[in-house]
């Protein structure tokens, strides 16, 4: 999902999606670079987004398996997409940059 044609998406490792697959944006308007790294792995891009440690966030994905109920409203309270866009962070998509299926 996006806005203005920018597309969010998790990168397929070995045609797999799994727990270490990297989340993206697509920016098809940013034709110099439409690629922009948000995070290594979904759980990574949650944590981040959530201003938590990567521990944390996985505290309330168990927490969510064993109750059902707790990763629905901490996203809720928590979840800041902008935290994804901090300069400090690298977003570079050179070491994925194998993993983009590029229609010439």
């Amino acid at each position: 999902m996006g806005v203005d044609g920018v597309h969010y998406a998790v990168l397929r490792i070995g045609g797999v999606i799994d727990d270490n697959s990297p989340v993206i944006q697509v920016a098809p308007m940013d034709f110099s670079d439409p690629y922009s790294l948000l995070a290594e792995s979904f759980l990574e891009y949650l944590a981040v987004g959530c201003g938590v440690s990567i521990t944390e966030m996985q505290r309330v994905f168990d927490a969510e398996h064993d109750r059902g109920d707790a990763l629905v409203a901490f996203l809720r309270d928590h979840f800041d997409q902008s935290r994804l866009w901090d300069e400090h962070r690298d977003r570079s998509m050179e070491r994925h940059r194998d993993l983009l299926e590029l229609q010439p």
